[in-house]
């Protein structure tokens, strides 16, 4: 099947056929390995070839008289790995004329992306009610049956798996990197300069009050009103060398109410500055961008995956 084909059959998700921008590799690895489960890791497989052949895949009762295994409505989609995965508790019977085989051993093609595309897939099959979205800015969370108040979040936190948020960063919409950690354990702050800059030209300057909502939601406004895409890169991508990045922080500006959501980001060490600041904040306010996340309590999230318009 050909990524047009793969495209139709995710509907909104359409955009994670594509290359990301940038991918935690480690907690895409696990969270594929906490939710999708796989029962081996393969180290080569071989595939054989077979002239004027049918191909049958049949079911088989599982122990114990258990139901009979069943293919996922989307088989065609990922195709030879559930078929694969279908065969440790079926049988595929071959049947031909003049068979002629060539046997092929090779490394199974794997990386995040495709992890990400089994997590959906996996979501879509048996936890679709855990597949979250949120625009920014609008704030509203939401899956496939409707908008989720605050307490249906945190019912969907109290028990696995976490779900999978889908964010969309509309064009126009600030992101603002807080604080990063440098690989050698070095904080290395960036919203309190980036601050300076966008409001300095405020009298009186706004001043951000957790405790007041009218004084958070004048802060943000202000914060919001004078953003400039260019010099939050410029901030970020000061703050961040010389060294590599741990882990980044953004927030991201969910209503005119002062609501707002954290981004936490692990690039630990394999990612370039360039990629947050010029990529991710700068072109991400010209374009638009997505985000595949974990949901945290509190509306945050844990970033997986970063994909550019």
């Amino acid at each position: 099947m050909d990524v047009e084909e793969r495209s139709q059959n995710l509907g909104r998700l359409w955009w994670i056929t594509d290359a990301s921008l940038f991918v935690d590799d480690d907690l895409v690895r696990r969270i594929h390995d906490a939710v999708v489960w796989p029962e081996f890791e393969e180290k080569y497989v071989e595939k054989t070839s077979f002239k004027r052949v049918t191909t049958a895949l049949e079911g088989v009762a599982k122990a114990e008289g258990e139901a009979e295994f069943k293919l996922p409505n989307l088989i065609d989609w990922l195709g030879p790995k559930l078929k694969a995965k279908a065969a440790l508790e079926g049988s595929i019977a071959r049947t031909g004329e003049n068979e002629e085989s060539n046997v092929v051993k090779g490394k199974p093609v794997e990386s995040s992306e495709r992890k990400i595309n089994d997590l959906v897939v996996e979501y879509l099959s048996e936890f679709p009610e855990r597949l979250l979205f949120v625009d920014v800015p609008g704030g509203q969370f939401s899956n496939f049956e409707g908008e989720l108040a605050a307490e249906q979040l945190d019912k969907l936190l109290n028990s696995p798996p976490r779900p999978l948020v889908f964010v969309n960063i509309r064009k126009g919409a600030p992101l603002f990197p807080t604080v990063a950690e440098m690989e050698d354990g070095d904080f290395r702050p960036i919203f309190p300069a980036l601050d300076q800059k966008l409001l300095a030209s405020k009298n009186p300057t706004p001043r951000y009050d957790d405790n007041d909502k009218d004084k958070r939601a004048a802060y943000w406004g202000a914060v919001s009103q004078n953003f400039k895409s260019r010099v939050a890169m410029q901030e970020l991508e000061k703050a961040c060398s010389p060294g590599r990045i741990g882990w980044i922080d953004f927030r991201v500006l969910f209503d005119d109410d002062g609501s707002t959501g954290h981004l936490h980001v692990v690039p630990a060490g394999k990612a370039h500055a360039g990629v947050f600041g010029y990529n991710f904040v700068h072109r991400g306010y010209k374009y638009g961008c997505r985000v595949v996340a974990t949901l945290k309590s509190g509306t945050d999230m844990n970033v997986l995956a970063i994909y550019e318009r």
